[in-house]
C-alpha cells in the first residue's frame, strides 16, 4: 500500500452511548467521528430536513431522515480530495482479527468505489472503501445529493442511503468493486473475503453484544 488509510464513520450521541464507544474499541485503527451536529452545519441539508419533517418514517422502508445522515457524510468523502483511501463503516461493526495485506487488496484502487452489493435488493452501505483519487467521484456525489436535496428520493421505492446509493450509480455508471460478486443476500459482509477480520452485528446484535461487554 502506497497509500494511507483513514476510517471514518458518523454517530450521534444516543449511538455512541448505546454501543458505539464500544465497538471502535475493537477497531485496529481509530476512526474519524463525525457527529451528526457537524453534518447539521450544512445549511442545504438542513433546509431540506426542516421542508420534509412531515413525511412519515419508519424503520427501514421510509427511514429517509435515520439515513440521510450516512448519505450527506458520503457526499463529503467522495468530493475530499486526500491522498488517503478512505473507508466508512458503520459503528456496528466490530473486529475480531488484525488486518493482513490480502485486506488492503479488496479496496478499491482502480476503482471508484468498492462496495457489498444485494442484486435482488439494494446495497449494504455499512462499509465502503473510497479511492479518493479517482476523477468520477464528483459526478457520484452530485447525483446522490440531488436524489436528496431535490425531493427525488420520496419518489422512489425505498427512501434510504442504501437505495439511493445504487440509483446514482446506475445513473453515473460510475465504476465500481462489489465484494460479493453478485451473490450478495441477507448480511452481505458474510458473503465477502471481509468476513475474515470484521463482523457486521446488523439490528438488535449489535444491543445484543454491547450489553455481553459491560466491561469494555
Amino acid at each position: 500500500m502506497d497509500k494511507t488509510v483513514q476510517w471514518v464513520t458518523t454517530a450521534s450521541p444516543e449511538i455512541w452511548r448505546a454501543y458505539g464507544r464500544k465497538t471502535v474499541k475493537t477497531w485496529q485503527h481509530q476512526p474519524r467521528i463525525v457527529w451528526d451536529q457537524e453534518l447539521q452545519q450544512d445549511r442545504k441539508w438542513q433546509q431540506w430536513r426542516e421542508r420534509n419533517r412531515l413525511r412519515p418514517q419508519d424503520r427501514l422502508r421510509r427511514a429517509w431522515l435515520k439515513f440521510s445522515w450516512k448519505a450527506q457524510l458520503m457526499v463529503i468523502l467522495l468530493r475530499l480530495s486526500t491522498k488517503d483511501h478512505l473507508i466508512y463503516q458503520d459503528l456496528d461493526v466490530t473486529q475480531h482479527t488484525d488486518y493482513s495485506p490480502e485486506f488492503y487488496q479488496l479496496l478499491a484502487h482502480t476503482e471508484c468505489i468498492a462496495i457489498m452489493r444485494r442484486p435482488q435488493l439494494y446495497t449494504e452501505t455499512g462499509w465502503i472503501s473510497i479511492n479518493t483519487e479517482h476523477p468520477e467521484r464528483f459526478k457520484l456525489a452530485d447525483c446522490i445529493e440531488d436524489y436528496y436535496l431535490t425531493d427525488r428520493i420520496f419518489d422512489q421505492e425505498w427512501w434510504h442511503d442504501a437505495h439511493i446509493l445504487d440509483l446514482a450509480l446506475r445513473d453515473t455508471n460510475v465504476s465500481h468493486r462489489d465484494l460479493a460478486k453478485g451473490q450478495g443476500r441477507g448480511t452481505v459482509l458474510l458473503q465477502t473475503p471481509l468476513r475474515q477480520w470484521i463482523e457486521h452485528r446488523k439490528g438488535d446484535r449489535k444491543y445484543q453484544w454491547a450489553g455481553e461487554c459491560a466491561s469494555v
